[in-house]
């Protein structure tokens, strides 16, 4: 049962990571637009 939430944890950190990425990758694209 451990294994499985160490699992859940390391899930929940890649979908952050993510979204981090995807954020940052937005971002960048709006400062391109707007500038």
């Amino acid at each position: 049962m451990a294994g499985w939430v160490e699992r859940e944890e390391k899930w929940k950190d890649r979908e952050e990571i993510k979204e981090v990425i995807l954020y940052r990758y937005l971002g960048i694209h709006l400062d391109n637009l707007s500038s």
